[in-house]
């Protein structure tokens, strides 16, 4: 992403200039003012960009939207880029070097990808109609599009977080609500913790341990989850919780 950014920087500064590329003194002094503060890949970006529009309201004016498909669109295997189109020329590979800057792989180039209508290589066939399929379900789920599974999403997550501060002695969750994450809901549990997996278990619901190292429980909020299943989480936090203290084996 950030040498794909990078290089339409360069091809817009380029043709802002209008130089050949036997003249590039002037751009290369250009270059010294090229600053990519940060790409969100994680958590600590995430919060930057968070507090951004907190203070500036919500933008959606994106010039990229890069993502995996797994857990939210379909399976792992294909990775979605969405690209304003004035970001997708890029300089010549000659022009780049002698300005001492990266280039990236063909196949990682958003030019190329977008000129050959994402088939400049072969992608997973299988995976690519899978995420199809997800789509076209959305679709005629919800008919305002993204804002009504961003409903969805928001509504499983205030669900699950109220049923656990409905029981404080129990569990334990981030008290910050501004930082607390809609889909990996992380808690831990005041005594019976292995208890509350095994229980869970054998209730269909899965997948619910905590990192390995770090422990406790994550629910994974991702949109394959049906609000129907979240409320049987939901109503299990709360059964296990009023469950007496003979009742809970404490890990």
């Amino acid at each position: 992403m950030a040498y794909n950014f990078a290089g339409a920087w360069v091809a817009c500064k380029h043709k802002e200039l209008g130089l050949d590329d036997d003249s590039i003194q002037e751009l290369k002094s250009a270059v010294k003012d090229l600053r990519i503060d940060y790409i969100i890949t994680g958590g600590w970006s995430q919060k930057a960009a968070a507090e951004a529009e907190r203070l500036f309201g919500p933008e959606h004016n994106y010039a990229a939207i890069f993502f995996g498909a797994q857990k939210n669109l379909g399976m792992a295997g294909i990775t979605v880029a969405v690209i304003h189109k004035k970001f997708l020329p890029q300089p010549s590979a000659t022009l780049m070097r002698q300005l001492g800057l990266p280039i990236p792989p063909r196949i990682f180039e958003f030019e190329t990808i977008a000129k050959n209508n994402s088939l400049y290589n072969t992608l997973s066939i299988f995976d690519v109609y899978i995420a199809g399929q997800v789509l076209r379900k959305l679709l005629l789920q919800h008919p305002d599009k993204v804002q009504g599974q961003q409903a969805i999403s928001e509504q499983k997550a205030q669900l699950i977080y109220k049923t656990l501060e409905e029981y404080t002695d129990v569990y334990h969750v981030i008290p910050d609500k501004t930082v607390r994450s809609r889909m990996n809901i992380c808690f831990r549990i005041t005594g019976g913790e292995e208890e509350f997996l095994k229980q869970g278990t054998a209730l269909g619901l899965t997948g619910l341990r905590g990192h390995r190292d770090l422990k406790g429980v994550r629910v994974s909020n991702s949109n394959s989850v049906t609000f129907e299943g979240t409320a049987k989480l939901a109503n299990f936090i709360g059964t296990f919780a009023s469950q007496g203290g003979d009742e809970r084996c404490v890990a």
